[in-house]
């Protein structure tokens, strides 16, 4: 009776350990990756990856469903005859891979969709998709550093991605943000409805993380909103210009 009951007490013991070992945290605040181990830590705490971590073409590659438990995403695979595809989804914020391609799709909820590229491709092995962990993490909102001492990946979650050195809120409240290959830097649109005031403190912040004075443009945003002088445009600088479309939309235009 008393081996059983020991027998069963290093059951539930294992029962717990392999939670705790499994289980993430709701919001993954601080991710560590080492390369080569199935090992890692979730807000200080060690989670067990399905697989060990690898490094190709100096990026390091983790499982889909690690990075799918790590963010708790909705991973969803596609299997066409042309193509294959790896859906991670998480608050209306979507990155879409393609196996063995170098372009992949952003789309953050309704203000923000442009096809990316990366300097390498999501892998197919076995029966077991790996993605560059890099380039998930940073478009849902975390800053990735590769700490080449102890050869591992740190993920820490700032709700934030970055285009063309800007560094942009995942919850903004602008109706819109584009980026261009060409003469455009950024365009982001801005209402004027309820949220103005979210929105211009967006615009201020988007600025000002690539050094550019956001006053001159919040204040003639406001100018141009309340004239309501509609198809004129208002440049500030050389490389800022504001277009009022409607009495309640502008268009802000950050040239290269």
């Amino acid at each position: 009776m008393l081996n059983h009951m020991k027998n069963i007490t290093f059951f539930g013991m294992l029962v717990v350990l392999g939670l705790f070992l499994f289980a993430v945290p709701a919001l993954a605040n601080d991710i560590v990756i080492p390369v080569g181990e199935e090992n890692s830590i979730v807000n200080d705490r060690p989670y067990l990856m399905d697989v060990p971590s690898f490094l190709m073409n100096g990026r390091i590659y983790v499982s889909s469903r690690s990075l799918g438990d790590y963010l708790q995403a909705d991973v969803k695979w596609l299997d066409k005859v042309d193509y294959q595809s790896i859906t991670f989804t998480k608050n209306d914020h979507h990155v879409v891979f393609l196996l063995n391609e170098n372009n992949y799709l952003v789309k953050h909820k309704e203000f923000y969709s442009n096809l990316e590229k990366m300097d390498t491709c999501p892998l197919l092995i076995g029966e077991k998709s790996y993605i560059p962990a890099k380039f998930l993490l940073e478009n849902l909102g975390y800053k990735v550093t590769h700490n080449t001492v102890d050869n591992s990946v740190r993920a820490i979650f700032t709700g934030e991605f970055s285009k063309e050195g800007f560094t942009i809120p995942l919850e903004t409240s602008i109706q819109s943000v584009k980026a261009y290959p060409a003469d455009i830097l950024l365009e982001l649109v801005i209402e004027n409805n309820g949220d103005l005031n979210k929105q211009l403190t967006d615009v201020a912040y988007i600025l000002d993380s690539k050094s550019i004075d956001p006053l001159p443009i919040i204040n003639q945003i406001q100018t141009d909103f309340m004239k309501g002088d509609l198809n004129t445009a208002s440049k500030i600088e050389n490389k800022v210009s504001l277009h009022l479309l409607s009495n309640d939309t502008i268009l802000l235009r950050i040239w290269r």
